[in-house]
């Protein structure tokens, strides 16, 4: 069975830091590197955990604002899949929640995540208390019909959902200033467009 897509974008993440590292460090922005594998800052975070998981790279430093990521390189083996299953519903349901999670934090109604997961909402609860369990995610607040269900992860995987959302937050800094280029360049062709003044004055 060929590796599933998750561990094919970890794969090609793993390539992408390699070629890029130096010292046996790679050291630059996050959404660049999303952009050059067309990936999305989700799918980014998502690789990421996996290769932290796989023992392949580790976070020495988050990257903010004009400060780069630095990730070390520890093993470039391709991540292989421990079987041929599918994941359990627990690490599907743990990688959504990266997906939705914003600064480590989940609000949602544990009826909408177990749609977007195609199981029952039973299910959704027993694989969240096996995180719970697990000590990678903790309730604070369980859901209601008029309130969602607020989801903590565990420091480990709120880490990667914060590379995630540094992610998110370089790819809209980047869009910004591009916006702001252009913003300034407009000035300069209305004036270059108006014709040369033509010495006429108004006769009094």
């Amino acid at each position: 069975m060929a590796p599933r897509p998750s561990l094919e974008s970890a794969n090609a993440l793993l390539t992408c830091l390699t070629d890029a590292a130096e010292g046996g460090a790679f050291v630059g922005f996050m959404h660049e590197i999303g952009s050059e594998l067309d990936f999305s800052p989700t799918r980014v975070s998502r690789a990421l955990r996996i290769l932290v998981d796989a023992g392949r790279v580790e976070v020495a430093q988050r990257g903010h604002g004009r400060h780069p990521t630095r990730i070390d390189i520890i093993d470039t083996t391709p991540v292989e899949p421990a079987d041929d299953a599918v994941a359990p519903l627990a690490e599907r349901l743990l990688e959504h929640l990266h997906g939705l999670s914003e600064g480590g934090v989940v609000e949602q109604p544990l009826v909408e995540v177990a749609r977007d997961l195609d199981v029952g909402a039973p299910s959704v609860s027993r694989a969240l208390g096996q995180l719970v369990d697990s000590g990678r995610a903790r309730v604070d607040r369980v859901g209601t019909r008029s309130h969602p269900t607020r989801i903590e992860l565990a420091p480990d995987d709120k880490e990667t959902a914060l590379l995630g959302e540094i992610a998110r937050l370089e790819e809209a800094l980047a869009q910004a200033r591009e916006r702001l280029a252009d913003l300034r360049r407009k000035p300069d062709r209305a004036s270059s467009s108006a014709g040369p003044e033509t010495g006429f004055r108004p006769s009094g």
